[in-house]
């Protein structure tokens, strides 16, 4: 079994995301990697080529900076799933937290706010143009309202700028289980 420790992301072969065309007919494990080289998506494919052809989150990635897929080549096709699996679990991409069919969740605490109807509202159309389901822009604007609250100036940044510098300032906050004595 491949350990994810063990890859070097930079190594892997890689095409721009506008360049897609240019993936390889193999099977294997694919990675869409934005301009920070943060992980933002984990996928696999018998062929990776025609997967991405019609990649139900190619237009969610296209908005997002210097997106490149780069990708690692499996053989033996029964692997893909597990080695997906780990990967996904090691790098912890956001897009793999809200996908079709739900196979993978990011530990997450749940939380409900009463939402006046007009910003639920809001949320839910600024959601649909941003290709983001209403939880995550909801996370969204909470971030763009945190860096605000601090004066952090963000006027001009991108939005992956803006949650980068969320990133940076926000204090890193642990869950702890709670244990029984």
């Amino acid at each position: 079994m491949l350990n994810p420790t063990s890859i070097d992301l930079t190594s892997l072969p890689s095409v721009p995301l506008s360049k897609y065309s240019q993936l390889p007919e193999i099977s294997g494990i694919y990675f869409a990697i934005d301009s920070l080289n943060t992980v933002q998506y984990i996928g696999r494919a018998k062929n990776i080529l025609s997967r991405w052809r019609g990649h139900h989150r190619k237009r969610e990635l296209q908005k997002l900076d210097g997106v490149r897929i780069s990708y690692l080549a499996i053989s033996d096709t029964s692997l893909l799933n597990e080695v997906e699996s780990a990967l996904i679990e090691y790098f912890n991409p956001c897009l793999n937290g809200d996908t079709r069919n739900n196979r993978f969740k990011r530990p997450e605490r749940k939380v409900n706010y009463r939402l006046d109807p007009r910003v639920k509202e809001a949320v839910s159309q600024t959601g649909r143009v941003a290709g983001r389901s209403e939880n995550l822009q909801a996370e969204y604007f909470l971030k763009v309202g945190y860096l605000h609250d601090l004066g952090l100036n963000i006027f001009g940044l991108t939005e992956k700028q803006i949650i980068q510098k969320f990133e940076d300032v926000a204090p890193n906050v642990v869950e702890q289980e709670e244990t029984e004595d």
